[in-house]
């Protein structure tokens, strides 16, 4: 799993990103899946999925990815459909967008 880990996080800093951190170990799974699902591609989105618990991922999506909308609109229907089995990705995405706001 580390191994896993590391690969993520080394592509992702080839994006520019996790420059100010040295180590894979200075970031916390939060970040490190937030920054996989919106940086990279569905191979290490993929990988995501093997190192951590889909439900997991689901809640990170939600509560930092989903938080955004409509700004990764697209990406957020992609999200709810293909890794989420959501069947109506653009009902689901303004409900949830209610359902935020009150918060």
């Amino acid at each position: 799993m580390n191994y896993d880990r590391q690969i993520l996080f080394e592509k992702i800093r080839k994006k520019n990103a996790f420059w100010s951190f040295r180590d894979v170990n200075e970031i916390d799974d939060d970040l490190l899946v937030e920054k996989v699902m919106l940086l990279l591609d569905v191979d290490e989105i993929n990988l995501l999925f093997k190192i951590f618990d889909k439900e997991f991922i689901r809640k990170i999506w939600e509560e930092k990815i989903l938080r955004q909308e409509p700004y990764y609109h697209g990406l957020n229907r992609f999200f709810a459909w293909f890794y989420f089995g959501i069947e109506n990705p653009d009902e689901y995405i303004k409900n949830r967008r209610l359902d935020l706001s009150s918060l």
